[in-house]
């Protein structure tokens, strides 16, 4: 007698079904999310410091997923592997296309911006801007300067990637600064000069059109500064009040205390801890003996200079207690253990330490326009007040008054 194959009964048809709601829903946020997702992986890519000449394919990685298979939790993984097979195929720097005939590619001039420009930060901006520019204008990545000759063009180009992005800022300043930077005369610029001779008839008017954003961006703040309330000075302080209540010497305490008591920008994310004097370099230190703080790198510091901070005792004790409980070497650290690399928390670690003193949606910008407003909209302020603050937030002046100046609320 022959046997017979059991039945296995119908999978659950309601768990089949959410499948097959989450995996339409998935593709069709991942289809009117494509140009989003292929710049994305275009900038990860640039920033790895991987060869850019497989991009040309990479770029259109989302097209190339499979939507009727793949769904959210694994379309990453999918894009990861098509970029491990175009690596695979082109290589890595060592195997990077040399110009020829005077042309310049792409992987040439990122090499010149990272072993020419001596600020991290600068230079990483500077290395993404790229990323945009290549997908924004469509650029030969083996001829880049062919593409950049009509500004007006170029100009185009940009405002409509951004657009299509879904980026909050619509003006190009940055991304023109980008094509003419490595044409201006200062230190460290003309590390490529077949760049600049292919684009020296183009470079004055790029700078021209960089000049006009820049000012249309100004009139842009100023008019903001005029009219958007920002957070109470009084409520931020508060919430370091309460977050010294619930959490106490936790590193979100560290977090806001630091920013009431030195609103800079996103800086401290790699501050060594030291006992004693700093070392002759341009890193960031904190001198637990003295309560000090370097700052060294950052945003401004090739017009301020080094800086040095004496803290409070107050802050100092929460950097030895997180210091003895866990013998870290940086006053923040990843929950890892790690560091931030380039010295950036990100908005959502801010926020997130905020958020546990009881307010919501703190940024760096709104920390330092609030505490601006508090001091300019005090009638007994002092011009002495105005310039240590200046100081303290590493800005002049006329950037207080026309940018970070808000009206203060307290609701």
């Amino acid at each position: 007698m022959a046997r017979t194959r059991p039945v296995e009964p119908d999978a659950d048809p309601d768990k089949k079904k959410r499948k097959e709601q989450l995996r339409k829903a998935a593709a069709k946020y991942y289809e009117g999310h494509k140009e989003q997702i292929a710049q994305v992986r275009l900038h990860k890519l640039i920033d790895d410091h991987k060869s850019v000449s497989q991009l040309a394919l990479d770029k259109h990685a989302p097209e190339l997923a499979n939507y009727d298979k793949v769904i959210k939790l694994q379309l990453d993984k999918e894009l990861e592997s098509l970029a491990a097979k175009n690596l695979a195929k082109y290589g890595g720097k060592k195997n990077r296309t040399a110009a020829s005939n005077g042309k310049v590619t792409l992987d040439e001039l990122l090499d010149g911006l990272r072993d020419n420009v001596e600020n991290q930060g600068t230079r990483n901006i500077q290395i993404r801007n790229w990323g945009k520019i290549a997908v924004y204008c469509n650029l030969d990545l083996n001829d880049i300067t062919k593409g950049l000759l009509d500004v007006a063009k170029v100009e185009k180009q940009l405002l409509d990637g951004m657009i299509k992005s879904g980026l909050k800022t619509r003006n190009p300043k940055d991304l023109l600064n980008t094509i003419a930077y490595p044409c201006m005369d200062k230190p460290g610029r003309h590390f490529n000069q077949t760049y600049c001779d292919n684009l020296a008839d183009v470079i004055a008017t790029y700078l021209e059109r960089m000049k006009f954003w820049l000012k249309e961006n100004t009139t842009e703040v100023r008019d903001k500064t005029e009219t958007e309330e920002v957070i109470d000075w009084k409520i931020l302080q508060k919430a370091e009040k309460t977050i010294a209540k619930k959490f106490p010497n936790s590193q979100n305490h560290l977090i806001v205390a630091l920013y009431i008591e030195l609103p800079i920008r996103d800086d401290f994310g790699e501050v060594k801890i030291i006992n004693g004097d700093p070392p002759k370099d341009k890193k960031n230190y904190w001198d637990i003996d003295s309560s000090t703080f370097y700052l060294r790198k950052y945003k401004t510091a090739t017009k301020y200079g080094p800086k040095k901070y004496k803290m409070s005792k107050k802050l100092n004790n929460i950097i030895k207690h997180l210091h003895d409980e866990d013998d870290r070497d940086y006053i923040i650290v990843k929950e890892s253990g790690g560091i931030y690399t380039g010295g950036k928390l990100g908005s959502k670690n801010i926020s997130d330490a905020f958020d546990e003193g009881g307010v919501k949606g703190v940024s760096v910008n709104i920390i330092r326009h609030s505490r601006v407003a508090n001091l300019l909209n005090n009638p007994k302020s002092t011009n002495s007040q105005k310039q240590d603050l200046a100081d303290r937030m590493l800005h002049d002046i006329a950037t207080q008054q026309f940018i970070y100046t808000r009206k203060a609320v307290d609701d």
